[in-house]
């Protein structure tokens, strides 16, 4: 089965609504329910990311998985044809715990609401054609002139094979 994002149509119908309740449940590894209190800030990740007042990270924040409906991520959007507004900001963002070391293990996507999107616009044949050719300049090397097929990296100003030691001893 696919994974979808919180938010995202295809998991708003499979997601069972919060209850409004003053603590949440875990099973822990015996299988025993263990309330939490909603009012530990700085124990569960349900918890710690749940401020849908925005008073503790300046935006209205849900953690993973509990975003209200009709709030889509950008990938999201992109996927239905839709951007946001420029002047539109965000209505509020998804907060989770991640093990990716440039995250610093939390990481947030910005959420937005259908009504403050637009249709995405599709480029031209023009712009399609002025981008391919932008992709081969950066495939070619300045030294050897040929299409190396990869993007040649901006640090070494050539290709691979013209920046090896080898390369170098043989020049």
């Amino acid at each position: 089965m696919r994974r979808t994002a919180p938010g995202h149509a295809r998991s708003a119908q499979r997601r069972e609504p919060t209850p409004d309740t003053a603590t949440h449940i875990r099973c822990d590894t015996a299988g025993s329910a263990n309330p939490i209190p909603v009012t530990d800030p700085g124990g569960h990740p349900v918890i710690r990311f749940l401020d849908p007042d925005g008073t503790r990270y300046g935006i209205p924040t849900w953690p993973w998985g509990m975003a209200p409906s009709g709030l889509y991520t950008r990938t999201q959007l992109r996927e239905i044809g839709f951007r946001p507004t420029s002047p539109g900001g965000p209505a509020g963002q998804l907060m989770w715990r991640s093990q990716r070391a440039d995250a610093g293990g939390i990481r947030t996507a910005l959420l937005y609401p259908i009504g403050q999107t637009v249709q995405r616009t599709t480029a031209t044949p023009r712009q399609m054609a002025a981008l391919d050719r932008a992709h081969a300049a950066r495939k070619t090397c300045p030294d050897c002139h040929r299409n190396v097929g990869y993007t040649i990296p901006t640090h070494l100003g050539a290709c691979l094979d013209c920046t090896s030691p080898q390369a170098k001893n043989a020049a």
